[in-house]
């Protein structure tokens, strides 16, 4: 009986350990879904080659996934609510 316990717990834990590993690939996947999203859609300047979109990158630290703005941190709000530009004109977020 203790063997048969012993195998049933065994296999929990395999298959929690499926499970995380599961979810991670798709945290991962999402993530690089974002940035591709991100990187596509947010505004580009006509000058110079350093434009908002380009700034982001996904950063895994520990257990957690996040993706961020290496040089244009104070201007993420701006993409996320969206904005009125100085010509009147709304930017949707």
């Amino acid at each position: 009986m203790d063997n048969v316990a012993d195998e049933i717990n065994n296999l929990v834990q395999r298959y929690g350990k499926e499970v995380v590993a599961q979810i991670e690939k798709r945290i991962d996947v999402t993530a690089d879904e974002i940035l591709d999203y991100i990187k596509k859609n947010a505004p580009r300047s006509s000058r110079g080659n350093k434009h908002l979109a380009d700034s982001f990158v996904k950063t895994k630290i520990g257990d957690i996934t996040y993706i961020s703005s290496q040089t244009k941190g104070r201007l993420v709000h701006l993409i996320e609510l969206g904005f009125k530009h100085t010509s009147g004109k709304f930017v949707k977020g």
